[in-house]
């Protein structure tokens, strides 16, 4: 019976326990509407969720990326 609570407890805290690990980006204060360039870098090893709270911003995962709009 032990055994049985233990694994019910052992879920519980699984359950509430998150494991999601951030997305570091650069993050960019708009996007070219012609090119689809990134402009204005505000910085770097941002999380994605932080850079993305203005919709107007665009992120990439590196420098090389393709400029991904927050929208």
């Amino acid at each position: 019976m032990a055994s049985v609570a233990l694994l019910v407890l052992l879920g519980c805290v699984l359950l509430f326990v998150s494991t999601s690990v951030a997305e570091m980006v650069y993050c960019y204060q708009e996007i070219d509407p012609m090119t689809g360039h990134c402009k204005n870098l505000i910085g770097k090893d941002i999380e994605r969720s932080d850079c993305c709270m203005n919709m107007n911003y665009s992120v990439k995962l590196n420098p090389e990326d393709t400029c991904k709009s927050c929208r």
